[in-house]
């Protein structure tokens, strides 16, 4: 059971959210607040394995940096963000960490994915945002658009073997071809203690994504 809050300052939607959630098998939703100083002050986050996150809350601390403090003291709580674009400044939490647009979080079952996929330690980027991303940016100048569509699938949360398929190669060739991008950005990928899918999701987003 994944136990959950949700930080969300539009009431309708934070309601919707709980409502939708307390029927799913797998979710269990402990809290619901409206603010970041809610959030700071209500919320235990050793408690807690996952928080579903509208970055814009207001006046006061803003999603990301409720993300950042309860980091800090639980370094693998889950993180999903509610957003339209990418936080370059919340890439910097590293994994565990997945973006939907708004709209799309009241689709349970792509909300509920994203939940696992930042409890997995995974980066997930909904399909909408990542159409949103920039292929012409100029980080990416270094990557071949073959190893552009492969960091891409996998901020995407395609799996290695999916990308494969989708391409009509062998896995190996997938984790050949993410290996040589990293090292093209002059990342060194070959650290055990380095999750490499990870590694290349927050690199392609940093770098793809348009400026806010």
């Amino acid at each position: 059971m994944i136990r959950a809050v949700i930080v969300e300052d539009e009431p309708l939607l934070a309601e919707l959210l709980v409502d939708s959630l307390r029927d799913h098998a797998e979710v269990n939703v402990v809290a619901s607040v409206r603010s970041g100083r809610e959030a700071l002050a209500l919320v235990e986050p050793q408690k807690i394995d996952v928080a579903v996150v509208d970055i814009d809350l207001g006046p006061g601390p803003d999603g990301v940096e409720v993300a950042r403090t309860w980091r800090q003291v639980n370094p693998s709580v889950g993180l999903v963000f509610m957003t339209h674009l990418i936080e370059p400044t919340a890439l910097l939490l590293g994994g565990g960490l997945a973006y939907l647009p708004k709209r799309r979080a009241t689709s349970i079952d792509a909300l509920v994915m994203c939940m696992q996929a930042a409890v997995a330690g995974e980066v997930m980027v909904d399909t909408e945002i990542a159409a949103s991303l920039s292929a012409s940016a100029p980080g990416l100048a270094l990557l071949s658009a073959h190893q552009q569509r492969i960091l891409r699938s996998i901020a995407s949360g395609a799996s290695n073997k999916k990308i494969a398929t989708d391409l009509g190669v062998s896995v190996k060739s997938v984790e050949n071809a993410t290996a040589s991008a990293l090292r093209a950005l002059g990342i060194d990928g070959t650290d055990d203690d380095v999750n490499v899918r990870v590694m290349a999701a927050v690199t392609y987003l940093r770098l793809a994504a348009r400026p806010v």
